[in-house]
């Protein structure tokens, strides 16, 4: 299994309620907007996602090009193999944020 970070843009005049349904969907595909530390969780960057998939870079951006067209007719998408992460000055995330930003809907 892989780590990735993934950053999505809305290019154009993109408005939250259109990041919320970018947030969903990837969330829905196991897309999370948080990461989790040796310690604690931490919020990611705006539209920065965490993923765990047995998956190569390139299909990644395929999935997440796919859920961001779905959105938006203008995204980008930047998709990289993260094997050692480093930050600084993120926010802490609480246990109830982790829970709701990691929980995945039951599909049928």
């Amino acid at each position: 299994m892989a780590t990735f970070t993934v950053r999505v843009e809305l290019f154009g005049k993109a408005e939250e309620e259109n990041y919320e349904k970018l947030h969903e969907k990837m969330q829905a595909k196991r897309f999370f907007r948080v990461v989790k530390g040796e310690k604690a969780w931490y919020h990611l960057l705006s539209a920065t996602y965490d993923h765990v998939a047995d998956s190569s870079a390139s299909t990644v951006r395929d999935q997440v090009w796919a859920l961001a067209q779905s959105v938006w007719s203008d995204p980008g998408v930047l998709v990289t193999e993260a094997n050692n992460m480093s930050w600084m000055g993120l926010r802490k995330a609480t246990a109830e944020e982790v829970k709701e930003l990691t929980s995945v809907p039951k599909q049928d």
